[in-house]
Order: structure tokens, then C-alpha cells, then sequence
């Protein structure tokens, strides 16, 4: 079994465009608790917009579905 091991404790806020969906992926392929609803591919079709926060080099992640309503920006859950 493949084991991510975090290089480091810094978490990034990354852009949905910036994000390397492979390295993303892979993560969630990796993961015990992996979900379809954290795939690139997935966020793609369901949010307009979408950006993450990466731990280390894509060791831990968490998507952001951000949208905007009356030009302000908030988060979907």
C-alpha cells in the first residue's frame, strides 16, 4: 500500500486553476476515506468555481467550492 508522507506542516490556499489535478487525484486515490465528491473532475461539473487547500506536496487536501452571490464570495457546502 502507497503511503503520502506530509514533507511539511504548511497548508496552501491554491486557486482551482493553479491546483495540479493529477497530484489531486492521486490523493484521493490514496485515501482511506477517498469520495468521489473530492475528484477534479468531479468538482469541475458541480461548482462554477472551485479552489483547495494543500498540505505539503498534495500529501493532505480539502476542496473549496467557492461562489459568489452580490459580489461577495462565500463557500458552498
Amino acid at each position: 500500500m502507497n503511503k503520502i508522507i506530509l514533507t511539511t506542516n504548511k497548508v496552501k490556499y491554491i486557486k482551482g486553476d493553479q491546483i495540479d489535478r493529477e497530484k489531486w487525484d492521486r490523493c484521493i486515490v490514496n485515501a482511506v476515506n477517498g469520495n468521489i465528491c473530492a475528484y477534479s473532475w468531479f468538482l469541475d461539473i458541480m461548482c462554477n468555481g472551485w479552489d483547495g487547500l494543500v498540505a505539503g506536496d498534495y500529501g493532505y487536501i480539502m476542496p473549496l467550492s467557492v461562489s459568489r452571490r452580490f459580489g461577495i464570495e462565500y463557500l458552498l457546502q
